[in-house]
């Protein structure tokens, strides 16, 4: 078992409540704050990887502690609005139309935090993590996000 299948995340939150046929709740004022993804199974790999590097002596050390810093993150961030979105359009495949849960905009009256451009302000470079930890391709959030809901509804493809 994974353990984000666990996890009580705003994503797992979402895809827990649109499987029980319930709204995908955002809030107006940070429905487009931008998120950096990471599948916990591409944690697994990348500290597996590290883990033995380090045994192999293939870290660099000083002073007896190791100095890489790695971030290891999906290299496309998402907004809350576009997670919501990709959790809905997953629900209704798998589950061939059957469920369809809508996604509802609370307002609360506050000022919005962010707009839909504020993702791309981030600069996304994880190539140096993965070419070091020697790691390919990493999952996407739709690949997750399908993965959690086929495990939910007992459809795993394997």
């Amino acid at each position: 078992m994974f353990f984000f299948l666990e996890a009580r995340g705003s994503a797992a939150v979402s895809i827990e409540r649109g499987l029980r046929g319930g709204s995908l709740t955002l809030f107006r004022h940070s429905m487009y704050r931008p998120m950096l993804y990471v599948d916990v199974r591409d944690v697994a790999r990348a500290f597996r990887a590290y883990a033995v590097r380090v045994l192999d002596g293939r870290v660099e050390k000083e002073g007896g502690s190791l100095r890489r810093v790695l971030n290891l993150f999906y290299p496309e961030p998402y907004t809350v609005l576009e997670i919501a979105e990709m959790v809905r359009d997953v629900i209704r495949e798998v589950t061939g139309g059957a469920l369809e849960p809508r996604i509802e905009v609370v307002d609360q009256g506050l000022p919005s935090l962010f707009g839909p451009g504020d993702k791309y302000r981030f600069r996304l470079d994880v190539s140096g993590t993965l070419g070091f930890l020697g790691l390919g391709r990493l999952i996407s959030p739709r690949e997750s996000i399908e993965y959690i809901v086929r495990r939910r509804l007992g459809k795993e493809t394997g």
